[in-house]
């Protein structure tokens, strides 16, 4: 008969120090095999979601103008990062209303996009440098500071629906971009899909 021993076993617990190392370096490999995409592709989403709410400004631009019956006016800030929805220098920046003889403030926006995005004419297009007259820019509902920016020459939608023609672009700092473009006959304006610059 076998004699069972009293003592108990020992079980190992825990890790050793070359195995936490291991699991330690294939994570790292992991991540840094993960990150740049993971980084690429929110660089990339940030610059679509950023886009279309531009464009969404340059649209809501036109059917202000068509919705007022008077010219509306899209401003870009090229080399840097503003932009603008007013109603043309020329119309009061409160009209009455022909319906209820009620006097209201005509629609305006602004915007502002990241730090490492910024606003450029497209190739051939001339970039302006506009100041406008702090009346216009006063009832901006956004808390912006506006005061001494230079704006590219003015996009201008009229109540007919037409609208200047003009290409512009919008780049982040890894060379990808997206172009703006409107067509002066119909007024649509449309968002281009992501390209990349050769550097």
């Amino acid at each position: 008969m076998r004699k069972v021993s009293d003592k108990p076993r020992s079980f190992r617990s825990g890790f050793t120090l070359f195995e936490l190392l291991l699991v330690l370096g294939l994570m790292l490999l992991i991540a840094g095999i993960v990150w740049p995409r993971m980084l690429a592709f929110y660089q990339t989403s940030s610059l679509k979601d950023h886009g279309r709410r531009v464009h969404d400004t340059i649209s809501a631009t036109r059917l202000a103008a068509i919705d007022n019956g008077i010219p509306y006016q899209f401003f870009y800030e090229p080399q840097g990062r503003h932009y603008l929805m007013v109603p043309s220098e020329e119309t009061p920046v409160s009209a009455r209303s022909e319906d209820s003889g009620e006097t209201f403030i005509l629609p305006a926006r602004a915007g502002q996009i990241p730090e490492d995005f910024v606003f450029k004419p497209a190739k051939g297009e001339e970039a302006g440098s506009v100041s406008l007259s702090p009346d216009l820019l006063k009832d901006i509902p956004e808390d912006l500071d506006l005061s001494g920016v230079n704006w590219s020459v003015p996009v201008v939608f009229y109540p007919d629906g037409s609208g200047s023609n003009v290409r512009f672009e919008m780049e982040d700092d890894q060379s990808q971009y997206v172009s703006f473009s409107v067509r002066s006959l119909t007024g649509t304006t449309s968002l281009s899909t992501i390209g990349r610059r050769q550097r």
